[in-house]
């Protein structure tokens, strides 16, 4: 996770609208902006307890985005289309190896 200054990182505002959601009635956005046009990554993630990721889904792959502001939807899946489990999931935005991440809570009544 980037630690340094927020001038420095090239993300900014990185967020889940909502930030926990029922998958099974509608989606999550992942928005975020970008300080300048970026080629990048963007995934979901469930850590375990030790703290290692697993991926679920790949939401973006090797994308050239512009600067300003972004949102990519996720539905709650896996990358087999099927809906992931309840818990907490970390959105990745991924630019040169740096990972910039935000959570998110998936529920289902």
């Amino acid at each position: 996770f980037a630690t340094a200054s927020d001038d420095a990182q090239p993300v900014v505002s990185l967020r889940f609208v909502p930030s926990a959601f029922d998958s099974f009635r509608r989606n999550a956005e992942l928005k975020f902006t970008l300080k300048l046009p970026e080629t990048l990554n963007i995934y979901i993630v469930r850590k375990d307890g030790g703290g290692r990721e697993s991926r679920v889904k790949t939401l973006v792959e090797n994308a050239r985005e512009t600067g300003g502001s972004h949102s990519v939807s996720w539905l709650g899946d896996n990358d087999m289309e099927f809906f992931a489990p309840a818990g907490m999931y970390f959105g990745v935005v991924e630019i040169d190896q740096q990972a910039y991440e935000t959570t998110v809570q998936v529920f289902h009544f």
